[in-house]
């Protein structure tokens, strides 16, 4: 998934912009590194592990 923002056409100056930047490449680094978790497991295994994290996981959120 490529997600494209263009800081140039948002209202905010150069510091907002760049935490704003910073936020999505750490959100998108966390999600490469949770996926490298499940590269030596058996799917049914990840499956399994997810189905019961995910529900604590939305309760945080």
């Amino acid at each position: 998934m490529l997600v494209s923002v263009t800081v140039s056409t948002l209202d905010m100056d150069h510091t907002e912009a760049e935490t704003i930047l910073n936020a999505f490449s750490r959100g998108k680094q966390r999600a490469t590194n949770f996926s490298h978790c499940f590269s030596n497991v058996r799917s049914d295994t990840a499956d399994k592990w997810l189905k019961s994290v995910v529900p604590a996981g939305n309760y945080l959120i």
